[in-house]
C-alpha cells in the first residue's frame, strides 16, 4: 500500500506540474498576441469614431438641404412663380416674379437664386456677385442636363456643376414645380461648393477628417483654417479630386454604386485605404436624399500606443497565478482525495471483496463514478449466481436446437421417402407397361402411374403451402360458397378410402348453418380432408364421424364448429405436445408404419389461424381421436344456384364439330409438354401450330388467324404475360388461355390483367382442357 500511495502522489504532482505549465504557456501566448489584440481593439475604436462622424455629417447635410427645401416651398405659396412659368411673356407676371425674387433673396441666405420656365426655356437669376436680377433666354442644346432631370420623379435634386459664366463650381438645388403632374419649371438656389463644405464639415476632432463626395464622385473638402487645421495637407490633396484619383486600386467606384443601390439608407461601408502611403480607416454613408456621400477618414497611426500594455501584462499575470492556486486547491479537495478512496475500493473488488462500499454522496461526476463502483460491486455479486443459471438455460437451448435440427433431418428423410415411393411406382409401372404386350396390363400400369402422380402432386402441394405460409405469401380468397357443397366434395374424395377399410363414414350437417357464406372454400375443404385422411389412415375398424354445428351467429356472420372423430389408435398426451409442430408426427414409429411428411396437421392449424379460427383435439390411446375446429365466416348475399356452378360435363362430338376446319396456336417451350398437349388435343382432329416462345407467338398472331391460343407463362425471349399484352394491342377477340405451374391467386390475377381470358394450373388433364375450351366456345 505504501508503493501505491507514492504512485498516487507522483501522479498528483505530475498533474500539478502540467497545470502550471499550461497556464505559463497561456501567459506567454497571451503576451505574444496581446499586441495584435490591442491593435485590433484600437482599430475597432477608430472604426466606431469614423462611423459616428459619418452619420453626423449625413444628418448635417440632410438638415442643410431640408432647410433650403422648406424655404423654397414657402416661396411658392403665393403662386407668383407659377403664374410666370405658365405665361413668361406676360410682363405683369414677370414683374411680380422679380419682386418675389428680391424679397426671397433677403430671407434666404444663399449665393444665388433662380426660377426657370420650361416653355419657352427662360430663367430669372440673381446672385451676390452681381447683385442684380437678369432674365436670360436659354437654349435646350446648351442645357442637356434639363431633359434628363425632367424625366425623373424626384421632388428636387442636388447637383455639383461648374458655372460656364464665372468658371466656379456651385451646388445647385432645384425644386421641380408641377401643374397637374406636369413640370412647368424649377425654383432653386445655388452656392459655392467651398461654402457648403465649410458650413457642414466643421469638425473639431484632431484625428478625423470629414469629406463630402458629390453626385459625380468628386471629393469636396473644407479648406477653412478652423475646419482643416489638423489635416491641412490631406484636405488640400483631396480637394476637387475624383474617386479613382484618390482611392486607386484599393476600392473601385462600383462599391459606391452598391452602397447606393442598397435598400437600407442607413448602411455604412467601412474600408481600409491608403493615401500618400498613409493607412486610413474610412467610413462612407450614402445620402439618398441628394445622392451624395459623407466620408470620414481616421489615421491608423494616430491610434497606435493609445492603450498601455505593461499594466495589462502585470494584471494578467497576477490573475493567472491566482487562478492556478485556486485550481490546485479545489483539485486536491474535489478530485485527488476521492480518487485515492476509489482506488482502494477497486483493489478490494479485484481481490474478491464486494462488501466495502465508497461513502461519497456528492452528485458530481466523481460521485456518480463512486456510486457506479458500488453498483458494480453489488451487481458482480448478484450476477455470479445468474451466470450459472444462464449456462443451464444455454444448455437447454442447445438441446432444443439439436432436437429441432434432428426433427428437420427426420423430415427430410421422410419427405425423401414419400417422394421416392410414388416416383418408384411411376418409373416401375412405366417400364412394365412398355414391356408387356397385354392391353389390360398396360391400362393397369397407366392407372397406377396416374395414382402415384396424384400422390406425388399432393406432397408437392403440401410443401409449397407450408413454404407460402411460412413466408406470409399465402392469401385467402373471400368468395361466396355453399358449406354443404364442401361436405359433399369431402365425401366424394374420402369415402372410397373409407370403404376400402370397411369403415363407417358418417356426416351430420347442422340445418341451421346458412346456405350461402363468404370465405375460402378450397382452404376449408383442404383442412377437413387433411383431418379425415388422417382419421382413415390411423383407423383399422370402427367409424369416421364428421359433425357440424352452428356455434355462434350474429348480424355480421357465423362461427361454425366442425368435428372429425375416429375410433383409431389414439394419441398419448406426450405425443400430443408435438402434434402441430412442423416436421413431426406423433413419433418416428408412426412415420415408418403409416408414412406421411408430418406437414398435414401443421398446415391445417396454420390455415385455421389465418382464418381467425382455432383447432383443438381430445384423444385416448386405443380409443380414438376427435379434432374440433372453429371457423368464422361472413354472410353472402349472392345466391348460389345450379346455373352458377361450373359445368363438369363436355360434349366431345359437339366440341369436335365446333373446331372443325379451325386452328389452335400452342405456345410452349418445353418439348415434353408440347408432345403431351398435342396428344391431349388429338381427339379433336384440329390443326395445331407451335410457337416456342412469346416472340414467335406474337409474329404468328400477326400473320395468321386462330380460334384459340394455349399460352405457357414462363418462357425464354418473351414470357406469356408480355406476349399476351402485345397481342391485345392488335387483337382483342381471340381466346387466350394461360398455362403455368404457378398456382397462387396472384398468378391468376396477373394472367387476367395481362389480357388472358382464363388460366389453368399444371399438371393439366385432358378433361380440364376440354372443359375450359367448351366454356368459351359454346
Amino acid at each position: 500500500m505504501i508503493k501505491q500511495t507514492i504512485k498516487i502522489n507522483s501522479i498528483r504532482l505530475r498533474i500539478i506540474f502540467l497545470i502550471i505549465l499550461i497556464f505559463t504557456i497561456v501567459l506567454l501566448f497571451f503576451s505574444y498576441f496581446l499586441k495584435d489584440f490591442i491593435t485590433g481593439v484600437e482599430q475597432d475604436l477608430g472604426k466606431k469614431m469614423v462611423l459616428q462622424h459619418a452619420i453626423i455629417n449625413k444628418e448635417k447635410v440632410i438638415s442643410h438641404f431640408t432647410q433650403n427645401l422648406n424655404l423654397i416651398k414657402r416661396s411658392l405659396l403665393n403662386n407668383t412663380y407659377q403664374d410666370w412659368m405658365k405665361n413668361n411673356d406676360n410682363e405683369k407676371f414677370k414683374e411680380k416674379a422679380i419682386q418675389s425674387i428680391e424679397a426671397d433673396c433677403q430671407v434666404i441666405e444663399c449665393y444665388g437664386w433662380f426660377i426657370l420656365s420650361i416653355n419657352p426655356l427662360t430663367s430669372i437669376d440673381w446672385n451676390q456677385g452681381s447683385n442684380t436680377i437678369k432674365t436670360v433666354p436659354l437654349k435646350l442644346e446648351e442645357n442637356s442636363w434639363l431633359p434628363k432631370k425632367l424625366e425623373e420623379n424626384n421632388e428636387f435634386y442636388v447637383d455639383a456643376d461648374i458655372n460656364t459664366i464665372d468658371g466656379n463650381t456651385y451646388v445647385f438645388f432645384d425644386y421641380l414645380v408641377r401643374d397637374n403632374d406636369q413640370v412647368i419649371g424649377t425654383v432653386g438656389s445655388y452656392a459655392q461648393v467651398s461654402t457648403i463644405a465649410n458650413q457642414i464639415l466643421s469638425s473639431s476632432d484632431q484625428d478625423i477628417l470629414d469629406v463630402l463626395i458629390d453626385n459625380h464622385g468628386v471629393f469636396r473638402t473644407s479648406l477653412n483654417e478652423n475646419t482643416s487645421r489638423y489635416h491641412p495637407t490631406l484636405a488640400k490633396f483631396l480637394y476637387n479630386k475624383e474617386w479613382h484619383q484618390v482611392i486607386g486600386g484599393d476600392l473601385d467606384k462600383s462599391s459606391l454604386t452598391q452602397l447606393k443601390n442598397n435598400t437600407n439608407s442607413d448602411l455604412i461601408k467601412t474600408i481600409d485605404i491608403t493615401i500618400n502611403e498613409v493607412s486610413y480607416i474610412a467610413a462612407i454613408v450614402y445620402i439618398e436624399e441628394i445622392e451624395w456621400y459623407a466620408m470620414s477618414l481616421f489615421s491608423k497611426k494616430a491610434m497606435e500606443g493609445s492603450i498601455v500594455i505593461i499594466p495589462l501584462l502585470l494584471v494578467g499575470a497576477l490573475l493567472l497565478f491566482s487562478v492556478i492556486g485556486l485550481t490546485l486547491y479545489f483539485l486536491n479537495k474535489l478530485i485527488f482525495k476521492r480518487l485515492i478512496v476509489m482506488n482502494k475500493s477497486v483493489n478490494n473488488i479485484a481481490s474478491g471483496n464486494y462488501k466495502y462500499l465508497i461513502k461519497d454522496s456528492n452528485s458530481d461526476e466523481l460521485g456518480t463514478l463512486a456510486q457506479g463502483i458500488n453498483t458494480m460491486s453489488q451487481e458482480i455479486s448478484k450476477n455470479l449466481s445468474k451466470i450459472n443459471s444462464q449456462n443451464d438455460a444455454l444448455n437447454d437451448a442447445i438441446d432444443k436446437a439439436n432436437a429441432a435440427n434432428n426433427a428437420k433431418s427426420i423430415f427430410l428423410s421422410n419427405i425423401s421417402h414419400e417422394i421416392r415411393t410414388p416416383m418408384n411406382a411411376v418409373l416401375g409401372f412405366a417400364e412394365i407397361g412398355r414391356k408387356t404386350h397385354s392391353l389390360s396390363e398396360k391400362n393397369e400400369s397407366l392407372d397406377q402411374i396416374e395414382l402415384s402422380g396424384g400422390h406425388l402432386l399432393q406432397i408437392i402441394n403440401d410443401v409449397l403451402d407450408f413454404s407460402k405460409i411460412g413466408s406470409k405469401q399465402l392469401e385467402l380468397e373471400n368468395i361466396g360458397f355453399s358449406f354443404s357443397a364442401i361436405l359433399e366434395k369431402v365425401t366424394q374424395i374420402c369415402r372410397p378410402s373409407s370403404d376400402k377399410k370397411n369403415l363407417s363414414f358418417n356426416i351430420l350437417l347442422d340445418d341451421s348453418i346458412p346456405r350461402n357464406l363468404i370465405g375460402d372454400p378450397l382452404k376449408i375443404e383442404k383442412i377437413i380432408i387433411n383431418l379425415v385422411s388422417n382419421a382413415i389412415k390411423f383407423t383399422e375398424h370402427g367409424s369416421i364421424d364428421i359433425n357440424t354445428r352452428l356455434k355462434k351467429q350474429n348480424a355480421r356472420g357465423v362461427i361454425i364448429e366442425i368435428s372429425v372423430k375416429d375410433t383409431g389408435i389414439g394419441i398419448t398426451p406426450e405425443q400430443q405436445k408435438n402434434l402441430f409442430i412442423v416436421f413431426s408426427q406423433a413419433d418416428n414409429s408412426i412415420t415408418r408404419k403409416f408414412g406421411g411428411t408430418g406437414l398435414g396437421l401443421a398446415i391445417s392449424k396454420q390455415l385455421v389461424e389465418l382464418m381467425c379460427g382455432g383447432i383443438t383435439l381430445k384423444s385416448e390411446p386405443d380409443k380414438g381421436t376427435e379434432f374440433k375446429l372453429t371457423i368464422p365466416l361472413a354472410y353472402s348475399t349472392e345466391k348460389l344456384d345450379n346455373e352458377k356452378k361450373e359445368s363438369s360435363y363436355f360434349d366431345l362430338v359437339r366440341l369436335k364439330a365446333a373446331f372443325y376446319g379451325k386452328k389452335i396456336l400452342l405456345v410452349e417451350d418445353n418439348r415434353i409438354n408440347q408432345i403431351v398437349a398435342k396428344k391431349m388435343l388429338a381427339p379433336l382432329n384440329i390443326s395445331i401450330d407451335l410457337a416456342e416462345n412469346g416472340l414467335q407467338a406474337v409474329e404468328r398472331m400477326r400473320t395468321d388467324t386462330y380460334s384459340l391460343v394455349l399460352m405457357d407463362i414462363q418462357m425464354p425471349e418473351l414470357d406469356g404475360l408480355q406476349a399476351t399484352k402485345q397481342i391485345r394491342t392488335f387483337d382483342n377477340d381471340t381466346i387466350i388461355i394461360g398455362m403455368s405451374a404457378h398456382a397462387s391467386i396472384q398468378d391468376t390475377e396477373k394472367a387476367i390483367k395481362s389480357g388472358m381470358n382464363d388460366y389453368m394450373t399444371k399438371p393439366i388433364k385432358q378433361e380440364k382442357v376440354f372443359l375450359m375450351m367448351s366454356k368459351y366456345i359454346f
